[in-house]
């Protein structure tokens, strides 16, 4: 099997020895990412993934649970067409303009209403789109909705 590093992904070190290692770790129901945490501790491969330092790692946690909050709060709208409620993200990720490139939180409805916003968020739409087509390309009995995607202009 030949391992590398996801396109986007940052991660430092060799691909093929991580995804080695953890095929290792591999159980009767697949690899628990506690039993990676567990042998990271020691592992030499897979240690330097991980934020040992206590303090920095519940720092990093915490910023963690923020964006899982953000990301769980929805607005609830009625639909034009049927009058039925449907739930919207009420904030989304966009980068924060600077050089740094930072991602922050916006009001949907800020976004949508501001066109280089709503034109970043159709864009990172789009991208994760291709992204889950490419993920499941092998189901066929996806192909309508990878058809859809195929058809979208952005």
């Amino acid at each position: 099997m030949v391992y590398k590093w996801r396109s986007d992904s940052r991660k430092p070190g060799n691909a093929q020895a991580v995804g080695e290692r953890l095929e290792s770790l591999k159980g009767e129901q697949g690899i628990r990412p506690e039993d990676v945490v567990t042998a990271a501790e020691t592992d030499p491969v897979l240690h330097p993934h991980f934020e040992w330092d206590d303090e920095k790692a519940a720092a990093a946690h915490r910023i963690d649970q923020a964006r899982g909050l953000l990301r769980a709060i929805v607005i609830v709208q009625e639909s034009g067409r049927s009058g039925e409620s449907i739930e919207v993200r009420a904030f989304q990720s966009l980068s924060d303009n600077s050089d740094s490139g930072a991602m922050v939180y916006v009001p949907v409805m800020d976004a949508m209403n501001d066109a280089a916003m709503r034109r970043e968020l159709l864009n990172r739409a789009y991208t994760e789109a291709q992204a889950w087509r490419l993920r499941y390309k092998n189901l066929m009995e996806f192909g309508e909705v990878f058809s859809a995607i195929d058809r979208v202009s952005v």
